[in-house]
């Protein structure tokens, strides 16, 4: 049995947008940005000193009250949701064979879709 792989680094369209169905495989992408992968959407902004406010005491700086704290993650949008798409063309000769997808890297509570249909996920990254 011979065993092809392939890297799919390009060609994959993302969104922040909050779709209702967007693992469908009949759902409209063409609004969606073009990306490669690997690719990390909180980077892309918007910064935000109050994307990472946080009311904390910090004992060890010899705090008795909650104060707001900000900067500690750079004002990056970590919070959120965040979507992938990419279409796989599958040859004819193909069709029936087995196929394996992996993911590498893919933070966090991430689902996997494949038609429209969920085939697996991880909670963590």
């Amino acid at each position: 049995m011979t065993r092809y792989t392939e890297t799919l680094r390009d060609h994959w369209r993302f969104t922040r947008d909050i779709e209702q169905d967007f693992a469908a495989a009949d759902t409209t992408d063409d609004h969606w940005q073009t990306v490669r992968v690997p690719h990390d959407w909180a980077i892309g902004g918007p910064f935000d000193i109050k994307n990472d406010a946080q009311e904390e005491i910090i004992w060890e700086d010899g705090e008795r009250v909650p104060s707001w704290k900000h900067g500690r993650t750079g004002g990056l949008p970590h919070v959120g949701q965040g979507s992938y798409r990419r279409s796989i063309q599958i040859a004819e000769e193909d069709i029936g064979k087995c196929f394996r997808l992996e993911f590498d890297g893919v933070m966090s509570h991430c689902q996997v879709y494949v038609n429209g249909t969920c085939v697996g996920g991880w909670p963590y990254g």
